[in-house]
């Protein structure tokens, strides 16, 4: 009977593991939020992002900008982001083998992969105080991967999650000053995800001695959709100055799948149960969370402007992460301790005649992550420094492009964290930076 409690609690542990996979990775902004939703923005580090309007990719940031377009018009943007994580041990240690095998020396290479982030708007006015538009853009997303035998694969193995969001909205022009806005979005999300689990001794009829490893490749793949709202709101004074604040909401997500473990050495599984770590059926109610700023854009003379932007995000939406099993598999449960985090944006914009501008800008993107024990080699976040800087070039009246280039200088992120299995425990830091590089074509139609 001790033998089946034991393995009932680290089949319990599958749950928590699985929940953990699903909601951390190495991106851009902090969290997994994508924020590279605008070149024309990121020029100047998404400072006074609700505010600009200067384009149809306003319609993300805040959909009330709709109306300063005067013709209909779409954006097409790319984001190359190449974010660069590597892991260095600092006495990460085995829990349950205080002799035997250990967890290796490996310290899982690069983890960041390089990645393109798309978004696309058309915005289609009509009269002076009507404006229509859609998105397609992806808001949320990670991509990351560590070699399989490093010394961390009981926390992380692959990582792979993917948002796609249908965005469209209307805006109207109250006032010769105030625009108001608002969107609907559908969002699809998908995950995928991999670590390795450490089943000897969880299996009694394998009759391996605890000194020995039987890893194992834990997968998990799920899918949902969801329906969120944003509002957004634009004042326009005499001088030229431009306060915008735009809400995006929260989205409610009940993720379904399965999870799959395939043993990676030692004997075979007898058919009985490996059935039971096989296709099993999984669900997990998760959510993502609402963003609100507030963003200043305000000109100096004819040429030079300035931007500045606060951004909250309510990360605190992530507070326990629950997985429940089909079968005899019992629910899985993680607490995690993420907490609303800001970003705080200044920047700057010349224009030396009509067809050129120029910008740049800096930014603090705080993290939501609080100390090494809540961190996670999914996610080796911490508090981001921006720098950017950008240009835009009008070729005609219709035809434009903006070109951006940003580097995120991240501060060593100190890991010291158990697994949910209970089995080891990661301790050490990483080099991180993200290197991002983007290019917007823009269009108007006649």
């Amino acid at each position: 009977m001790q033998k089946q409690k034991k393995s009932g609690k680290h089949l319990w542990g599958f749950g928590a593991c699985a929940a953990g996979l699903l909601w951390f990775g190495n991106c851009p902004a902090s969290g997994y939020f994508l924020i590279e939703q605008s070149v024309s923005a990121m020029g100047g580090a998404y400072a006074g992002g609700a505010a600009l309007a200067e384009d149809a990719s306003t319609l993300f940031f805040n959909p009330a900008g709709m109306t300063r377009l005067h013709a209909p018009e779409g954006v097409l943007g790319l984001h190359l982001v190449a974010p660069s994580a590597r892991f260095n041990d600092q006495g990460s240690r085995d829990l349950v083998r205080l002799f035997g095998t250990g967890l290796g020396r490996d310290e899982g290479g690069q983890a960041g992969i390089l990645s393109v982030v798309p978004n696309l708007y058309y915005v289609h006015p009509v009269g002076d105080r009507l404006a229509f538009g859609i998105g397609v853009n992806t808001p949320f997303g990670l991509s990351t991967e560590y070699d399989p035998g490093w010394i961390g694969r009981y926390h992380a193995g692959r990582s792979r999650l993917t948002t796609v969001n249908l965005n469209p909205a209307i805006a109207f022009r109250l006032t010769n000053r105030l625009s108001l806005g608002a969107g609907l979005d559908y969002q699809y999300l998908r995950a995928e995800l991999s670590n390795a689990v450490d089943i000897a001794g969880l299996l009694p009829l394998l009759g391996r001695p605890l000194a020995a490893r039987l890893d194992s490749n834990l997968d998990i793949n799920g899918d949902d959709q969801a329906w969120g709202y944003n509002v957004g709101a634009l004042l326009e004074l005499d001088d030229g100055t431009r306060i915008g604040a735009h809400y995006r909401s929260g989205l409610d997500y009940r993720v379904t799948g399965e999870a799959d473990v395939t043993l990676l050495n030692g004997p075979k599984i007898s058919s009985r149960p490996a059935g039971l770590l096989h296709d099993v059926a999984a669900r997990s109610d998760t959510s993502v969370p609402a963003l609100a700023s507030l963003s200043l854009f305000h000109p100096l003379n004819d040429r030079w402007a300035l931007m500045a932007d606060v951004t909250w995000t309510e990360w605190s939406c992530l507070q326990e992460l629950v997985f429940d099993f089909d079968g005899i598999l019992p629910t899985g449960s993680e607490v995690v301790h993420w907490k609303d985090s800001f970003r705080y944006s200044l920047g700057t914009e010349y224009r030396p005649s009509k067809r050129w501008v120029w910008r740049g800008g800096v930014a603090l993107d705080r993290s939501p992550i609080a100390n090494p024990q809540d961190r996670t080699p999914r996610i080796p976040d911490n508090d981001r420094l921006w720098l950017a800087a950008g240009f835009g070039y009008q070729f005609s009246e219709r035809l434009g492009i903006d070109v951006a280039y940003a580097h995120l200088f991240v501060p060593d992120p100190p890991i010291d964290r158990v697994d949910s299995l209970g089995v080891a425990v990661l301790k050490g830091s990483y080099d991180a930076h993200v290197d991002i590089l983007s290019a917007q074509i823009r269009w108007r139609f006649p």
